[in-house]
């Protein structure tokens, strides 16, 4: 399936996961779903916080992946970055896709077209890798607790298994195939910017290790995030029930990658595997897991979209202290 079809059919896959989330929420009860939420409330703190340090960690690791040219980017820039990437992550149809535009359009003024979606490319690599990283601890887990022959083990194994493998083959397509010399035969007016692209994706092996240590940080963090949502749903934190269910989580997103949000499919993928975490079928508990995580992930983009606001800055004229630095700033009357 081509990405224009997927395109088109978004709109229908949205509706499908939509109605997919209301079934599901029907059968576990949406009394017994609105009581469970409203109980975990108190945990949204913690869990846009986590996923803010997952997002941020992972920017961390894009970040090292420019290279020396790292240093130019003003920290401002890449905390702006890293809000307008993650609002795009949450609220735009594309996803992650939406995310790498996001921050390649924020790095090209300072460290140039080239380099910027070298290290958006690269980063795939990592990214790949730390998830390999939480499916395999996932799968462990999974065997150690449900068996070897249990569905959620051998689907880990899987997932993980083919996240090790498209991670090393990029990286090996990425340090040893000159891409931008290929792309710059077909269009030759892009043989300079092609040229930029293979010397920024040469890096030195650390700089991948460094990216690959902020992307594990970041899949930790989700672990965590899944502690605090078993605590919300009145759930015992248990160190593998944690781990379990961001498993759970990375399986759901997986098959869910062509709806946008993942809407019903995590969900779903709980619902499914539930027994992993002993609970029974349909449960209100299950549902309600992700359905809070969605909720801190929209409240978290709602907060950035109001700092990424122009009109904040506009605010900011009329706080106390404000007036003192307009008028350091502008030059005194001439008498």
């Amino acid at each position: 399936m081509t990405r224009p079809l997927i395109a088109r059919l978004r709109p229908l896959l949205f509706l499908l996961g939509v109605l997919l989330l209301a079934y599901l929420v029907h059968r576990a009860g949406p009394g017994r779903v609105l009581e469970t939420a409203r109980a975990g409330l108190s945990y949204l703190p913690f869990l846009a916080l986590l996923q803010g340090a997952f997002y941020l960690f992972e920017n961390c690791g894009q970040r090292t992946l420019l290279g020396p040219d790292r240093h130019r980017v003003p920290t401002s820039v890449f905390l702006r970055a890293t809000l307008t990437s993650y609002v795009a992550s949450v609220l735009v149809p594309v996803g992650r896709a939406g995310a790498e535009v996001a921050r390649v359009s924020a790095y090209s003024p300072h460290v140039g077209a080239p380099r910027a979606l070298a290290a958006s490319t690269a980063f795939q690599a990592p990214a790949l890798i730390g998830t390999a990283v939480l499916g395999g601890l996932c799968a462990v887990v999974s065997w150690i607790r449900l068996g070897a022959s249990a569905p959620l083990t051998w689907v880990l194994v899987v997932h993980a298994a083919g996240s090790v493998a498209l991670g090393a083959l990029l990286f090996l397509v990425l340090s040893q195939v000159p891409l931008g010399r290929y792309f710059s035969r077909l269009f030759p007016s892009l043989a300079a910017r092609a040229e930029s692209f293979d010397q920024a994706t040469a890096l030195p092996g650390s700089a991948y290790l460094a990216a690959i240590g902020w992307c594990v940080l970041a899949r930790a963090s989700e672990i965590l995030q899944y502690g605090v949502l078993l605590a919300a749903v009145g759930l015992p934190i248990v160190p593998e029930s944690a781990i379990l269910a961001s498993g759970i989580q990375i399986v759901g997103a997986t098959a869910g990658e062509a709806i946008p949000g993942q809407l019903g499919a995590i969900e779903s993928a709980f619902v499914y595997f539930g027994s992993a975490l002993g609970l029974p079928p349909h449960s209100s508990h299950a549902v309600t897991m992700p359905l809070l995580a969605r909720v801190g992930q929209y409240g978290l983009a709602a907060v950035f979209l109001l700092i990424l606001n122009p009109w904040l800055s506009k605010l900011r004229r009329f706080l106390p202290g404000a007036r003192s630095e307009r008028d350091r700033e502008s030059p005194a009357p001439s008498r």
